[in-house]
């Protein structure tokens, strides 16, 4: 024993050797900036979403590299998961996020051993393991969003119920362009590298899934970010207002959409052509197993 702590004490006064911290977010905030909450949420480190009941959340600037990313998760200590329940739009968003993992699927006390969240292996479906669970309670909200420089982010294990309206999760930005931009430490000319894995969609008024620019902002264009190394994989998608999963712009890029599970779509009467199971748009990928 005093060994170890004898190679912690010397580990810590190296320089640049720092641990892993966690950081509670409570119940009352409703938004923070990576760079300054709790002193500053450094790569590896974990952000705990606390309680089991609370309203929208909104996460700014939280980046790192990709081999010590930051995670956000629920409280596993909780007796239950977390629900974000709100009008706000949108309901839970990470801006500017980098290298991030969002993951429900880490469990909570008491929660039955042979639950899970979306699609498993096998093909079975289930909501009963979700920890991480966004409801909307108005109308016209969106309710999981990825604005900014995003990239590089897996979203897992989320509950998302439109309960009639909004889109499940979105991940574009209409105000960023590829012209003039520069590849570094916060920026990325694309939308890229997202995994969308072991989700719930349901209940919403628009698509389950929107990654890409829209068509009237110019989608293949480059006054957009356009999208590239995207990966949707063992969701489960139901009752969605238009396209199950709608992917845009993915060119001359490792994309892939497999394993998923989509029930009754297009559900609205001014689907306008857009009530399909899965959608590819200005550009491709490699699509099986649904």
């Amino acid at each position: 024993m005093m060994m170890h702590r004898t190679l912690l004490a010397l580990l810590l006064l190296l320089p640049g050797v720092a641990l892993a911290a966690n950081h509670t977010i409570p119940t009352g905030t409703s938004s923070l900036n990576c760079t300054t909450f709790n002193g500053g949420v450094n790569p590896g480190d974990t952000l705990i979403i606390d309680g089991t009941l609370r309203g929208h959340l909104y996460l700014d600037d939280c980046f790192a590299p990709p081999e010590n990313p930051i995670l956000v998760r629920n409280d596993t200590t909780e007796p239950g998961p977390v629900v974000l329940q709100s009008n706000q739009d949108p309901i839970f968003r990470c801006r500017d996020c980098i290298n991030v993992i969002i993951d429900g699927t880490l469990g909570w006390s008491g929660m039955p051993t042979d639950a899970f969240c979306g699609r498993d292996a096998d093909g079975n479906l289930s909501e009963a393991g979700c920890g991480i669970q966004v409801k909307a309670t108005g109308t016209q909200v969106n309710l999981v969003y990825t604005p900014g420089w995003s990239r590089d982010v897996t979203i897992k294990g989320l509950l998302i119920d439109g309960q009639g309206t909004g889109t499940g999760i979105q991940v574009n930005d209409h105000s960023k362009s590829q012209v003039g931009c520069t590849d570094g430490a916060q920026t990325s000319c694309w939308k890229e590298g997202f995994v969308l894995t072991e989700n719930v969609i349901k209940n919403v008024r628009e698509e389950g899934m929107y990654i890409g620019p829209n068509w009237s902002s110019g989608s293949a264009g480059t006054n957009v970010l356009r999208t590239k190394d995207i990966h949707v994989y063992r969701n489960w998608i139901k009752n969605t207002g238009r396209d199950g999963i709608n992917l845009k712009s993915c060119i001359n890029s490792d994309c892939s959409i497999h394993h998923n599970t989509i029930q009754t779509i297009g559900t609205r009467d001014d689907t306008q052509g857009q009530g399909d199971g899965i959608a590819w748009l200005e550009g491709g990928g490699d699509t099986y197993a649904n």
